[in-house]
């Protein structure tokens, strides 16, 4: 009987942690990415910091905020501070950009000092236009797992060159 209840712990243990992991389909083609997202880039990573971001009050209002998941209220995670090598994608007015990325399963850890090539999407709902955050900086996207963020590579980088060429 001991054993039946410690085989039952186990298996909902297993349960409630796969409910909860990421799940993405499989990764689009490069071209397919490349339409669907706000920004393309290379870089460095040269800072990381934890954040945590509450919905702006006038936003909230005008988009009815009550609707929508608990992240899009109040979100926190890591913010990288990225030095911009190369621009596939998106238009960026100098060589600093922030790249969000939320605290759950699916977002996408990277390394101070690496090298980065950054699918980005505007906002943390990524198939939504409304953000509902005030950043304290000028150059924002978020990235997450299911996109094809990826430490740099000239195999990824040779296809984005066969887009924008």
């Amino acid at each position: 009987m001991k054993n039946y209840f410690k085989f039952l712990i186990l298996i909902s243990i297993l349960i409630s942690n796969s409910s909860f992991a990421c799940t993405c389909k499989k990764k689009k083609p490069v071209k397919e990415e490349y339409k669907r997202v706000a920004a393309i880039l290379s870089g460095k990573i040269i800072a990381i910091a934890n954040f945590t971001l509450e919905a702006d009050p006038e936003k909230s209002k005008t988009y009815n905020i009550s609707k929508f998941p608990s992240f899009v209220k109040k979100a926190g995670g890591k913010k990288y501070t990225v030095k911009l090598e190369k621009t596939f994608k998106g238009k960026f007015e100098d060589s600093i950009v922030t790249i969000y990325t939320g605290n759950s399963t699916c977002n996408y850890n990277m390394k101070l000092g690496s090298d980065y090539i950054i699918y980005g999407v505007k906002t943390i709902l990524e198939t939504s236009e409304i953000d509902f955050f005030k950043y304290p900086e000028k150059q924002v996207y978020w990235t997450y797992k299911c996109l094809r963020t990826r430490p740099y590579d000239r195999t990824e980088i040779e296809k984005l060159n066969l887009i924008i060429d």
